[in-house]
């Protein structure tokens, strides 16, 4: 993760955190498919990674602890679920873990 903004270093921490000892094996799971199909039909990306892009079908899995965080934390949250969320042209799939 050298080379890449806090944001982002952020969001794969957040990535190992929900998927724990299972990631490694989904990474490979998701790789051969993708290998074996001529098209890309999934992309597994971060909301930064998201930015500026659109695509018709998105889900959105976020868990938001906004009564842990300070004003500021909690602002760039939302802000962030509502780009994740503005992604969508035709489908949106939430969800979304409030604590």
């Amino acid at each position: 993760l050298t080379g890449t903004t806090p944001e982002r270093r952020m969001e794969s921490c957040r990535v190992v955190e929900m998927f724990g000892p299972a990631l490694p094996e989904l990474i490979r799971r998701l790789d051969a498919t993708l290998r074996s199909t001529s098209s890309h039909w999934l992309l597994l990306l971060t909301v930064h990674e998201a930015k500026g892009g659109e695509w018709s079908h998105v889900f959105v899995h976020e868990d938001l602890k906004l009564c842990m965080l300070d004003d500021e934390e909690r602002q760039y949250r939302l802000n962030l679920t509502y780009v994740a969320m503005t992604r969508a042209v035709r489908t949106l799939l939430c969800q979304l873990l409030w604590s």
